[in-house]
């Protein structure tokens, strides 16, 4: 090693690491404004934007996983300036997982640990009612009983115009995607779910099968968005799986 590759080290090390986050259906970079206040300087929250909504509003949707997951691998790989690891919610569960195999497949520099959150895994039984293909009330109905949406949301016909496109795409990706068995990832994991989730326990813990590493799951109060009653404590211990 020169006298050169020895400081870019150092400024590497110096970097706080990189938490790349992902959306999830109908999500977009600001649904993680309030994330940076929740961690230490140590660590710089990134969101990721997919097409069609947010600063890339003006973009086509994508309506498949793979596409979502080749855009998503491109924005993070000229992104990373360091150590880094992952965060996905729901769908942004399933980019987040697809991402970390391409990163595998690079032969990069691999994330520092996976944070999938709010999604069974990929070895689960699908056994999902189509949402993307239901009429515009039982659509409501649905996000409704989801609770990421309130009444009030819902009941104003402009942001349904806005948002039901985008909500039916991400739906449409997620549900029409025919899982392949992959390699087990050469990363720890951890899961988190709330006890009131449309898919059991159980199902959870078959993310094991995915990691060569350690895998941990971690339960909360709460149905799907149980993430908006508890974010510091799952920001705390994101951190200290990271740190």
């Amino acid at each position: 090693m020169n006298g050169s590759d020895q400081v870019d080290w150092c400024v590497l090390m110096d970097r706080p690491l990189q938490l790349f986050c992902f959306p999830f259906a109908g999500g977009n970079v600001y649904s993680f404004r309030s994330w940076p206040q929740h961690f230490s300087d140590r660590i710089r929250v990134e969101p990721l934007e997919l097409p069609g909504r947010g600063r890339r509003g003006r973009e086509p949707l994508l309506v498949s996983l793979e596409a979502m997951i080749d855009d998503m691998t491109g924005q993070l790989l000229s992104r990373v300036q360091g150590p880094y690891a992952l965060f996905g919610h729901s769908l942004g569960a399933c980019l987040a997982f697809g991402v970390a195999h391409r990163c595998v497949r690079a032969g990069g520099v691999l994330p520092r640990h996976l944070f999938l959150s709010g999604r069974k895994a990929p070895g689960a039984i699908r056994n999902e009612v189509w949402k993307h293909r239901l009429d515009r009330p039982q659509f409501l109905r649905v996000l409704e009983e989801y609770g990421g949406f309130s009444p009030q949301l819902l009941a104003d016909a402009g942001f349904v115009e806005y948002i039901e496109p985008i909500l039916r795409a991400d739906f449409q990706a997620i549900e029409t995607h025919v899982a392949v068995p992959l390699p087990p990832l050469p990363l720890p994991l951890t899961v988190f779910m709330g006890q009131r989730e449309e898919f059991e326990e159980a199902e959870a813990q078959l993310w094991r099968a995915e990691t060569s590493a350690s895998m941990t799951l971690i339960q909360y109060p709460g149905g799907h968005f149980f993430l908006n009653d508890h974010l510091p404590s799952v920001a705390a211990r994101i951190e200290e799986d990271l740190i």
